[in-house]
């Protein structure tokens, strides 16, 4: 389809390939654990060495999908906490991966100097490149 339109198309599959080939040690977040699986896999392509902390998430999906503030969304699941932890495992990035988590990103901005990664910005970058 690629080829025969002569235009440029992201997935985020690709996206998850390229990321985890920045890093050594990332957190995933993910709504549950068979999209958690289909992350994972995608990275361990782009990166075979990579180490994953991986993480569901279905509650804060409902919390959101209810329309709770996302800073009571972090002060409900312990934003701080949880970010300290990731850090603390040496985990050099948190990956959003799940279509409702850039409504919670700034919260996690706030509490950690971690590089909190939204794949649909990544996406929409990669496309302006042309590079994936």
């Amino acid at each position: 389809l690629q080829k025969k339109n002569d235009i440029n198309i992201v997935t985020p599959m690709q996206v998850y390939r390229e990321i985890a080939d920045k890093y050594k040690k990332i957190a995933v977040f993910a709504a549950n654990a068979q999209g958690l699986a289909g992350i994972e896999n995608a990275m361990f392509k782009g990166n075979s060495n990579i180490n994953i902390t991986g993480m569901t998430f279905l509650e804060i999906v409902k919390e959101i999908e209810k329309g709770t503030l996302p800073e009571v969304i972090a002060e409900k699941f312990h934003f701080g906490k949880l970010a300290e932890y990731l850090k603390n495992l040496g985990n050099e990035a948190i990956l959003l991966g799940c279509t409702h988590f850039p409504y919670i990103k700034k919260e996690l901005e706030k509490i950690t100097n971690l590089h909190i990664i939204d794949v649909g910005v990544f996406m929409i970058d990669s496309l302006k490149r042309k590079d994936i």
